[in-house]
């Protein structure tokens, strides 16, 4: 059953591949395309846990942009056929990181690229800054309405096994600091509806 909600998501957006938002309503969506994306920020240094935990707040903030790094680096690689997701690193590591690099790889493999724009509205719903490494949750409501997908070699629109377009898909992201740098680890996105 994983594997079918895999399939149909791929299928549906080139963001979608596996497995609690409050909904879509709670606040506005962002435009998450490649020139929208959250510029990548330097490393930030040592120190830079003691920092965020004397600040929640900007943790937070390093959070969402670890988040909209991610989607943006996402999004980029799947709208230009000759990005193979060389960056992904910066904002993704351990299954997010696999999750992602597989969606590119077959991307590229059955010749598919993507259009429109994605809609974002994240929210952390939980961090954690004494764990160890410290951590976060961010859930989304991504809006994939007008984010469809292409045949790179003559434009036309790849049909869902559902035969319907994109819509609003509940994603789930786990995202952990390590080395003073926050990056999504655990990625889940699932169906078109899902979000509540």
């Amino acid at each position: 059953m994983r594997s079918a909600v895999v399939r149909q998501l791929y299928a549906v957006v080139l963001i979608a591949s596996v497995a609690s938002v409050a909904g879509c309503a709670h606040g506005a969506h962002h435009d998450a395309s490649p020139q929208a994306k959250v510029a990548a920020t330097p490393a930030p240094s040592a120190s830079a846990s003691t920092i965020a935990a004397a600040d929640p707040a900007q943790a937070q903030q390093q959070v969402l942009q670890a988040y909209f790094g991610l989607m943006g680096d996402w999004q980029s690689a799947a709208f230009n056929p000759a990005d193979h997701g060389a960056g992904l690193s910066a904002h993704a590591s351990d299954q997010a990181l696999s999750l992602i690099g597989g969606d590119i790889t077959r991307s590229r493999r059955d010749g598919i690229v993507a259009k429109g724009k994605l809609k974002l509205a994240p929210t952390v719903t939980s961090l954690s800054l004494t764990a160890t490494p410290p951590v976060a949750q961010v859930d989304d409501c991504a809006d994939t309405s007008d984010y469809l997908v292409y045949k790179a070699a003559d434009g036309s629109p790849v049909s869902t096994s559902s035969g319907k377009p994109g819509g609003q898909q509940h994603v789930l992201a786990h995202v952990h600091e390590v080395g003073g740098v926050w990056r999504v680890y655990d990625l889940h996105i699932y169906q078109v509806g899902s979000c509540r």
